[in-house]
């Protein structure tokens, strides 16, 4: 039987033929180089669409270039953020880059209203929390440590702020005086530890603070002022809010508007542009705070 199997085996006839010997390609699919191209591809536009996304719908203030190229106002300063200053008073006898910041500030203060001898700064901002008392406060702080005379007037009489930062708890402010016409000495305090500065603080907040800004007393208070501080530097309310900064802006020598980066609208550049080509407020210039930019941008000190 074994050799009857292996005769019929022999005997049989293959009826297939081989027409093309195998052969190694490769990998035909998936094509590596394809999807490679195309991660490469979907990787450029996808990011691209959503910063161009964000940048449209971002409707803040995030790049210095963008307030020189909407208005013409000139920028006098760039205050960095600093964790733990919010609120408080700046030490401007270190040198620190904040304390450095507002001394720049003070050195180009000097080439402002050159003719005065009294210089009265206007401090104001479009909105709240950008940064008017802190301006006010630390700018004040900063001319004072370079031993002149400074006066600083709290004239926002609808959020009064400066008493908390300073510490201060005194018996008469600006709204006494305006009501009562209280004598200067008694209206005038020292703060602790700041030669040469002085503050009015705002006092009770009154129901109309507009009206008691128009009345002459005013005017009394501030001449005061000039006879015996060479810097005069007035805290006023967001002017995109109330009127109370342009009825304050006619005594003023410099007004200051505060931007703060990544808080403000952009929308607020040409508000400061229309109010500097109306000539609203003297001597308008422009003070950027709160920059939190990384190092190597644009908003750095360093």
């Amino acid at each position: 039987k074994k050799e009857e199997t292996e005769l019929s085996l022999v005997a049989t006839i293959n009826n297939t033929r081989v027409v093309d010997s195998a052969y190694d390609v490769g990998v035909v699919a998936p094509k590596s180089s394809q999807i490679i191209m195309f991660a490469i591809v979907i990787g450029i536009i996808i990011p691209v669409i959503i910063m161009l996304l964000i940048d449209f719908f971002d409707n803040k203030i995030a790049d210095k270039k963008e307030i020189e190229e909407g208005t013409s106002v000139p920028i006098i300063g760039e205050l960095s953020f600093g964790k733990g200053i919010k609120n408080t008073v700046a030490i401007t006898k270190t040198r620190s880059a904040i304390a450095e910041q507002f001394r720049l500030v003070c050195a180009n203060l000097q080439y402002l209203a050159t003719g005065n001898s009294s210089k009265t700064v206007l401090v104001t901002s479009f909105m709240s929390s950008e940064g008017k008392s802190f301006t006010s406060v630390n700018l004040a702080g900063s001319l004072a440590s370079m031993n002149a005379n400074v006066l600083l007037l709290e004239f926002d009489l609808r959020k009064p702020k400066l008493s908390r930062y300073l510490e201060l708890k005194p018996k008469y402010g600006i709204t006494d005086y305006l009501v009562n016409e209280i004598p200067f000495s008694q209206l005038i305090s020292t703060v602790p530890g700041k030669e040469h500065l002085d503050v009015i603080t705002c006092g009770p907040v009154p129901p109309n603070p507009a009206e008691l800004i128009q009345t002459e007393r005013l005017e009394k208070l501030l001449h005061y002022a000039r006879q015996h501080y060479k810097y005069i530097i007035i805290d006023s309310p967001p002017a995109g809010l109330v009127a109370d900064s342009f009825l304050l802006g006619k005594y003023a020598d410099i007004t200051l508007f505060i931007l703060r980066h990544r808080y403000s609208f952009k929308t607020t550049i040409k508000y400061i542009e229309k109010l500097y080509t109306e000539q609203k407020l003297n001597r308008l210039n422009i003070v950027v705070n709160g920059i939190k930019e990384p190092s190597g941008s644009a908003y750095t000190y360093g």
